[in-house]
C-alpha cells in the first residue's frame, strides 16, 4: 500500500537559497510575498466578519 502512496505523494519543495538572488529579485520576492501577505489578511478579515454575522443570527456555540 505505500507504494500506492508514494507515487501520489506530493514531492517536497526544494529550499530556497536566498543568496543566489539579486538586490533587485529580492526586493521583487518582498514586494510578491507582502502582497500575498495582504490578500491573507484581507481574507482573515472577510472571514472573520462572516463568523461575526453568524455568531449574532445564530449565537456562539458554547463549549
Amino acid at each position: 500500500m505505500a507504494l500506492i502512496e508514494d507515487l501520489f505523494a506530493t514531492p517536497a519543495p526544494k529550499p530556497v537559497r536566498l543568496e543566489e538572488f539579486s538586490i533587485h529579485e529580492l526586493e521583487e520576492r518582498i514586494a510578491t510575498l507582502e502582497a500575498e501577505a495582504a490578500q491573507c489578511r484581507a481574507l482573515i478579515a472577510s472571514k472573520r466578519a462572516s463568523l461575526s454575522a453568524a455568531d449574532a443570527v445564530f449565537g456562539t456555540k458554547q463549549s
